[in-house]
């Protein structure tokens, strides 16, 4: 469950201790005594020293491994073992020199060759960490001293080490470290479980000399679960704490310390309290506060890259946005979706921010909130994803009370009548399945509208619709869209039907307030039933008003004002040779228009083809009126032209003709 609040210190000491080895006895070891001696003065190369001290105390089944105040130790890249504790209050030196590594590691910005990643390989992405720790539990990073990492005298030389890194680690604690001065990420965190990153203080070197594309970002949190990140000071050159999901990212190949070719869910992440700010020398808003970076879309199974579940709050955010998603995947081949995104809350921050890039955009993320949302909308999924459930069962969609999503081969609808009406639907399928005395909804939240735009209803023709099919074993069920915001009904229908059906509700947005609408099924009542529902689409119509820079004029038209029309004002054609066109996509297209007494003809052409032909004469005036509807087009692209004939109703006293706008139906 998503936390409201951090957990404590005390808690997650308890969870690391509870992770060591049964009967253990905690050793408590400083690293200057013997039989490790190192001498933290600085100059000497410390490594061997404290790495014998952290197995000696691993292999003891846990304890603790202190760095003491006053004295600096130089080291290269030091391992946790299970049950590790390293105290750092003196200083953790990051040594440049080749044989202070037990792995000799690669030196400048880029690692060689490159695992395909398109603005070059990081060769922080392939040296272990100044201090890592891999497929263990129970490890953690303490102290009131500092991790320094450190640059050579030239950028060619230096070796680029990521201050702390986790992979595959459980059970584990960061608190009030400092890690200063690094030319790469502070803190890796990649396909962990149950962590707490409190009152670190992470600075890295974002002042000349900075390599282009340095990376000098803050926190990085992985293909994680169950990680707290609160109370934290961050100053960073790129971006200051990340939220990610990754399946195959090049960097992660053998010679790395890590890998994304398994992942896990990114889920269950609170970012609060965190003074955080992303900012290039010379002062420069480059990068964003919180970044979402969504790149597991390749993944077979998308429910193992969704990231869902994240909670930022009460934080000091600057940068150039306050929060982006990095969605466009940037290696693989063919087009790779970003991952699913679903239930992000972002709320009582303090923003200091510049124009969100145009990147963000593009990003898409269902069932999300913010109290910023003239900043933050442009997260909001624009339509419906997963309908059909076939992108792996429930990615996208919110579950509450027993519902999800499922299939004949690994369903939870046991019965004869639920696995011949899975048989019949070939795949995965979206169900409701409460016991008696439970409800149970499955849902997903978006926001049809991009910005600026207002929810407009043409002529009665309603311009959102959604579609699905659904079955039950007879218990009523609710096909329903709610307001997102208020969780008002917005339109419904209660179904019992045994057999597939298609159901459809064409429901009218709010005129003003929260345009985020809630889309799904939901049990009735308290009675035991399943339901399920499959191949759920949305359609939004798209408008084409008079006043558009789509709509090409030839001949003599003027422009009136009239509070009724779209856009409040439509176009009026004199005579013959009064022509318009405009392309349009869709399988259908009407023409909004005005009928009156002064009216006369004119021909709709479609791709060239005579459609039909308009007599807009009424014995009585009916402005905002469908004047033309033809369906049947074929998806795609086409081009509309209204020519006007200079021809009329014999009843008609002139030959006008009237243009508001057109609606193009996918």
């Amino acid at each position: 469950m998503l936390r409201t609040k951090a957990w404590s210190v005390a808690a997650v000491v308890a969870v690391w201790l509870l992770a060591a080895p049964a009967g253990a006895s905690a050793l408590d070891v400083d690293v200057t005594a013997p039989p490790y001696s190192a001498t933290g003065n600085g100059t000497t190369n410390d490594r061997v020293a404290i790495q014998r001290a952290i197995d000696a105390v691993a292999a003891a089944g846990g304890g603790i491994v202190t760095l003491p105040a006053g004295k600096t130790f130089l080291s290269g890249s030091v391992k946790l073992g299970a049950g590790v504790r390293l105290r750092v209050n003196g200083t953790l030196k990051q040594s440049q020199v080749d044989a202070h590594y037990a792995t000799t590691p690669t030196h400048g910005h880029l690692y060689p060759g490159g695992g395909g990643y398109p603005n070059g390989d990081l060769a922080s992405m392939h040296n272990q960490p100044m201090v890592h720790a891999a497929h263990v539990g129970g490890v953690a990073v303490d102290g009131a001293g500092a991790i320094q990492l450190t640059r050579a005298a030239t950028e060619g030389a230096t070796i680029h080490l990521m201050g702390i890194g986790f992979y595959r680690v459980h059970d584990y604690e960061l608190l009030n470290i400092d890690v200063l001065g690094g030319s790469s990420y502070a803190l890796a965190l990649y396909t962990t479980g149950n962590g707490l990153i409190d009152g670190t203080r992470l600075i890295t070197t974002h002042s000349d000399p900075n390599p282009a594309g340095a990376n000098t970002d803050g926190i990085s949190i992985q293909n994680s679960q169950h990680v707290v990140v609160t109370d934290n000071y961050v100053r960073v050159g790129d971006d200051g704490i990340y939220v990610w999901s990754s399946y195959a990212d090049p960097r992660g190949v053998a010679s790395s310390w890590w890998s994304s070719a398994v992942p896990q869910a990114t889920r269950d992440v609170e970012i609060a309290r965190n003074d955080v700010r992303a900012e290039r020398n010379p002062p420069n808003l480059c990068c964003s506060a919180i970044s979402l970076i969504a790149w597991g879309g390749g993944a077979p199974d998308l429910r193992t890259v969704e990231i869902s579940d994240i909670h930022v709050h009460d934080n000091q955010l600057a940068g150039g946005s306050a929060v982006r998603c990095w969605c466009r995947v940037p290696f693989g081949t063919g087009s790779r979706a970003q991952s699913p995104v679903k239930r992000v809350r972002i709320e009582n921050n303090t923003y200091t921010w510049g124009q969100a890039p145009a990147t963000a955009l593009k990003a898409e993320v269902t069932d999300f909130s913010t109290d910023e949302p003239d900043l933050i909308r442009i997260l909001n999924a624009r339509t419906l994803h997963n309908g059909d459930f076939e992108s792996t069962g429930d990615a996208w969609w919110t579950s509450a009370g027993p519902a999800g999503a499922t299939r004949s081969s690994e369903s939870v609808l046991t019965s004869p009548a639920a696995q011949a009406r899975l048989g019949e639907a070939g795949g995965w399928v979206g169900y409701v399945n409460p016991a008696a005395g439970q409800t149970a909804s499955l849902a997903q939240a978006f926001l049809p509208l991009m910005d600026g735009e207002v929810p407009v209803d043409v002529g009665g023709v309603v311009r959102h619709r959604f579609a699905a099919d659904v079955v039950t074993d007879g218990t009523q069920a609710r096909v329903v869209v709610r307001n997102r915001c208020t969780n008002a009904v917005i339109d419904d229908a209660l179904v019992s039907n045994t057999a597939w059906s298609r159901v459809e509700l064409a429901y009218r947005l709010p005129s003003a307030g929260c345009y985020s609408v809630k889309i799904g099924l939901e049990s009735v009542g308290t009675d035991a039933g399943w339901a399920m529902i499959d191949d759920g689409a949305v359609v939004n119509d798209t408008v084409i008003d008079s006043a558009s820079s789509q709509v090409t004029r030839t001949g003599s038209w003027s422009t009136y004002d009239e509070e009724s029309d779209i856009g409040g004002t439509h176009l009026v054609g004199a005579s013959a040779g009064a022509n318009l066109s405009f392309p349009f996509n869709g399988s259908r297209i009407r023409i909004r228009g005005t009928r009156d007494t002064n009216l006369g003809k004119a021909g709709v052409y479609v791709d060239g083809t005579l459609r039909g032909t308009i007599d807009y004469y009424a014995a009585t005036r009916a402005d905002g009126a469908i004047v033309f509807d033809a369906s049947g087009l074929g998806a795609g692209n086409h081009t509309l032209e209204l020519r006007s004939t200079g021809t009329r109703n014999p009843a008609s006293s002139n030959v006008y003709t009237v243009f508001d706008a057109a609606i193009a139906t996918p």
